[in-house]
């Protein structure tokens, strides 16, 4: 019994010895950095496509892994964004649309706002159609999921890049509650993190603008799958101090400008910043009035042990989704759902 458990080791180590080998040495096609001599080539920005300065009326939400289910938190945020802008497209993009239309999402309160809110527009999400013609198209093409811890992140990095360069409108992430809506004539509109981050969790440019273009040259140009923010949050605060040679953001407690963009300060959307994630989950009254925020990010990637939300526990998440999604908040409750994610 011995000298099978000792062979059954040895194999074991074989097995994750060639794994480790294959990934070390193997050739990919998606390496941490491009390449010299193997760049991609990256088009210039087409002529004709000036950057608009009308307003474009679309909010977009994305769901680019193969989950069909969006969570709570997502269709709150979906909802929220629809009661808020009533006469704006609300369009949520999502991977596994066929699955979602095929039923497999039958518990998720997505079908019900969907129904009560005539602006939310749920679509495929064609990651070839999109890109294509923009700087991310032969990038996507020859890069491979299989090579990066962050792919998706990655992923849905370029996703709002491409969509709000081609269409116009303000990105959001899945996790941002609206509180109440941006002057409608503050478009082309960044927020400030900290002193020395802008975040891409909220964005929104007018039509083909300029800004959108040159990010996504950058994001192929400095490519790299093994940084989580590379792509993302570290990419608008590279270019951003490029446009307007900031050593840092002072803009922390008075929205500013970066030649045609405006920057919000961070209260605007991140009132509560993502090391007091916690806070939402705790029992607070009075609720903060956030008074002065546009929206709030709830931070839920920092979520990593699965906290839920206890109904009638009167969490701060809670009294969130009662005011401001409560379509999804009372569909939850029908359901006699006791927590939610």
């Amino acid at each position: 019994a011995m000298r099978r458990e000792y062979q059954f080791g040895v194999f074991c180590l074989i097995v994750i010895s060639y794994y480790c080998f294959q990934r070390q040495f193997a050739p990919n096609n998606c390496p941490p950095t491009q390449p010299k001599g193997s760049q991609t080539v990256i088009p210039t920005q087409p002529k004709g496509n000036v950057e608009s300065t009308r307003l474009q009326h679309n909010i977009f939400f994305f769901e680019v892994t193969d989950n069909p289910t969006p969570s709570e938190i997502a269709v709150c945020a979906i909802e929220s964004a629809a009661r808020t802008y009533p006469k704006r497209r609300v369009a949520f993009y999502m991977k596994a649309y066929s699955l979602l239309k095929n039923g497999h999402a039958a518990l998720s309160p997505i079908h019900t706002i969907a129904k009560a809110y005539k602006n939310i527009d749920i679509q495929p999400l064609d990651f070839s159609r999109l890109f294509e013609g923009t700087p991310l198209f032969s990038w996507y093409k020859k890069t491979s999921n299989a090579c990066s811890t962050f792919w998706k992140h990655v992923l849905a990095d370029g996703t709002r890049l491409a969509m709000v360069w081609k269409h116009g409108g303000m990105y959001l992430d899945t996790d941002v509650i609206t509180l109440r809506p941006v002057q409608l004539a503050t478009a082309n509109f960044s927020v400030v993190e900290s002193e020395h981050h802008i975040n891409n969790a909220v964005f929104d440019f007018s039509l083909h603008h300029e800004f959108m273009w040159e990010c996504m040259q950058d994001f192929v140009e400095n490519y790299n799958a093994e940084d989580w923010g590379q792509q993302g949050p570290h990419l608008f605060t590279r270019m951003l101090e490029k446009r307007c040679l900031h050593p840092s953001f002072t803009h922390l407690y008075k929205d500013g400008r970066c030649g045609n963009i405006s920057l919000f300060q961070p209260k605007r959307f991140y009132p509560i910043k993502y090391s007091d994630w916690e806070l939402f989950y705790e029992a607070i009254d009075p609720a903060p009035s956030f008074h002065e925020s546009y929206g709030v990010h709830l931070w839920s990637f920092m979520n990593k042990s699965k906290k839920k939300v206890v109904v009638g526990s009167n969490s701060l998440l809670e009294q969130l989704f009662k005011k401001y999604c409560p379509t999804t908040h009372a569909e939850l409750k029908n359901r006699n759902f006791t927590e939610f994610l």
